[in-house]
This record gives C-alpha cells, sequence and structure tokens, in this order.
C-alpha cells in the first residue's frame, strides 16, 4: 500500500508539476507579447515624437521667415510714407515760397505790396472759412471812424 500511495502522489504531484509548468509558461509568453506589443508602442510614440518635432522646427522657421519678411514690408512701407510726406513738405514749401514771391512782387488794388498770402486748402490741413472780423476796432460804431479788418487771404486791412 504504501508503494500504491507512492504512486499515487507521485502521478498527482506530476500532474500539478505539469499544470504549474503550461500555466507559467502560458504567463511567460503572455508576458512577453505585452512586453513586445509596449515596445512596438513606444516606438511608435518616439516615431511620433520625432515626427512632431520636426514639424515644430519647420514651423519655428516658417515664422521666422513670416517675421522678416514682414519687417522688411514695414520698412518698405515707412520709407514710401515718408518719402511721400516729405513730397508734400516740399510742395507746401514751394506752394508758400511763391506766395511770399508773389505777394512781394505783385501790387494789390491800393497800389501797395502785400506780404505773404496764405497757402490755398489744398496745402493747409485746417480750412477755415474766409470771414471778416471786427474785433481790432478803432473808433466807436456808428462813427464811421477806421476799422481793421482781415481779408480772405488772412491779411489786416484797414477799411473806413
Amino acid at each position: 500500500m504504501h508503494r500504491v500511495y507512492q504512486e499515487h502522489m507521485t502521478r498527482a504531484l506530476t500532474d500539478k508539476y505539469t499544470q504549474l509548468n503550461t500555466l507559467v509558461e502560458n504567463v511567460r509568453n503572455e508576458a512577453n507579447a505585452e512586453i513586445n506589443d509596449l515596445k512596438n508602442q513606444l516606438m511608435v510614440s518616439l516615431n511620433d515624437r520625432k515626427s512632431l518635432g520636426d514639424r515644430n522646427t519647420e514651423l519655428v522657421t516658417a515664422y521666422k521667415e513670416k517675421v522678416l519678411a514682414q519687417q522688411q514690408l514695414q520698412q518698405m512701407y515707412n520709407k514710401l510714407k515718408s518719402r511721400v510726406n516729405a513730397v508734400a513738405v516740399e510742395d507746401a514749401a514751394k506752394h508758400t515760397e511763391e506766395s511770399v514771391v508773389q505777394g512781394l512782387t505783385c501790387p494789390n488794388r491800393n497800389g501797395s505790396f502785400r506780404g505773404p498770402q496764405r497757402p490755398n486748402a489744398a496745402h493747409v490741413r485746417s480750412q477755415h472759412s474766409p470771414t471778416m472780423s471786427t474785433h481790432d476796432r478803432q473808433g466807436s460804431a456808428g462813427s464811421g471812424g477806421q476799422h481793421n479788418f482781415f481779408n480772405d487771404q488772412g491779411h489786416h486791412q484797414n477799411v473806413t
């Protein structure tokens, strides 16, 4: 009986050992498969990261080029704007010079020479309507005295 018991125990232990060995083999295979899966996912992630880094570098380079182009365009605009302003100032100065020369060389209706004239509205930013002001009156109102007025060019005129 002892022998039968030993044979039974040997078979039971051998079966247990075979089952455990199969179970360990399955766990090991599953673990290796999962490890391989994770390695593949890591490689894909690293490749994606590299691609995104390369794309980021491309975008940074493109942005720098756009900024440089925008700065150059802004400089060109500023130069053109200053040229246009310089031409406008030069034109206004020429017109003023012509007005001064004309005022000094051309007599008015009274035969006296006029002083410099104001530039016309095209060369002056604020446009005023020609008015006659009586703020510099001499004498009393209604007395027929002499009055100082400004003509339509903004020059003083004595009117009686």
